[in-house]
């Protein structure tokens, strides 16, 4: 999906500012949806702009949005916030649909970047400490069996490049925390 989003753009202008200018955009549309998240999780107004502005301003947004090969660190993070945001949104009022708009944008942000692999664990980390009215678990069970699919295909490509499985998962272990 990264490689996909950089072909796009490359046939629409090789520029190196277009590709930190399109990054840039990505990481303001990220920091909204924090703000939006903060909201839906109960947060008020003024606590929901400070979130989407720390989020924003943070020293360890600085890497993704300025070099142009983090590109996949934007979309994975708009992937993942997009899920959480829908999840809360439709939780009240969730159908069979909607679970799968849920399952194929965690299975877009798996081909993203392996790091989309928490997809599921998020989520019910998020219906666990949602305090709103709770209606079903079973589409995180399924994102979650999906998720937990994946580790393997993505330990599969990190073997061929080289990387142990046990450093891979140290490392995604230090970015979730």
């Amino acid at each position: 999906i990264t490689s996909a989003t950089y072909s796009a753009q490359a046939l629409l202008g090789n520029t190196i500012s277009s590709f930190h200018a399109l990054n840039l955009g990505i990481h303001l549309f990220n920091g909204w949806l924090g703000g939006a998240l903060a909201l839906s999780l109960g947060l008020t107004w003024s606590q929901s702009w400070f979130a989407g502005g720390l989020f924003l301003l943070h020293p360890i947004q600085a890497e993704p949005v300025a070099y142009l090969s983090g590109r996949g660190d934007l979309l994975v993070t708009s992937i993942i916030l997009s899920i959480a945001l829908l999840f809360l949104a439709w939780q009240k009022t969730m159908s069979f649909w909607r679970a799968v708009v849920l399952l194929g944008l965690s299975l877009v942000a798996l081909l993203t970047k392996e790091i989309g692999v928490v997809v599921g664990p998020l989520l019910l980390l998020t219906w666990w400490t949602y305090k709103g009215p709770k209606k079903s678990l079973w589409p995180i069970i399924i994102i979650l069996a999906v998720a937990l699919t994946g580790v393997p295909f993505v330990l599969s490509i990190n073997k061929q490049a080289g990387l142990a499985p046990v450093a891979w998962l140290t490392t995604q272990m230090v970015a979730f925390w």
